[in-house]
């Protein structure tokens, strides 16, 4: 989306319930979803981004630009509920976590992003949204790919916890399994150690696969 204007009195402008997945560039007023938020202030006018997220990097090469907008201008303009990846790089740098800038959204992790509490609000009555089985939120308009790029490992069944070991011969069972995300590569490496610890192991030759 370009401009995101509201003028004159009782005269609301929304961006509600949408999504980027994708990098974003431009020369001036880039955003991830809406390149300038402006609202002249008049009475009962609004000029709002609500329910929205952004997960590509987003690159200006003029001046304004932002993680969901590039600039608000007036009064009148906010952005609720609405977030960005953690890792989303403005001009190939990535915004800190404490950043307070309203443009750039609320901080979340790639954990905190898959998580169904992070969306308080967004699933009541008659919203749009609905919380895929695959773990993330999308749009009811069908099959929706996988949104983010980032790879997410989901273990389905660990190793026995006690497993008996004879003169060097495994004898119980010793295995694991596990998911990826759609588009990522599923790999692992098994360790031995000398303790109950998930550090200073030591890689086991053969012990890794794709």
């Amino acid at each position: 989306m370009g401009y995101q204007f509201s003028t004159g009195s009782n005269n609301n402008s929304k961006i509600i319930n949408c999504y980027t997945a994708g990098s974003v560039s431009g020369n001036n007023y880039t955003g991830g979803l809406a390149g300038r938020q402006f609202c002249d202030g008049a009475i009962n006018s609004s000029s709002s981004i609500q329910n929205c997220y952004a997960f590509g990097d987003v690159t200006g090469s003029g001046t304004w630009f932002g993680a969901l907008t590039g600039r608000q201008e007036g009064n009148g303009t906010d952005i609720t509920d609405s977030y960005r990846y953690e890792n989303l790089k403005l001009n190939g740098t990535v915004i800190p976590p404490g950043d307070t800038d309203e443009r750039n959204g609320g901080y979340k992790t790639a954990a905190e992003l898959l998580t169904k509490d992070t969306y308080a609000g967004w699933f009541d009555p008659g919203s749009p949204w609905i919380w895929d089985e695959r773990g993330f939120p999308t749009l009811d308009m069908g099959v929706e790919n996988f949104p983010f790029s980032f790879a997410v490992i989901s273990i389905i069944t660990q190793p026995a916890t006690n497993t008996t070991v004879t003169q060097g011969s495994i004898t119980g069972s010793l295995s694991v399994s596990a998911d990826v995300t759609p588009s990522a590569t599923l790999s692992y490496q098994w360790y031995s150690n000398t303790s109950a610890s998930e550090t200073g192991g030591t890689e086991l030759n053969g012990g890794a696969a794709v």
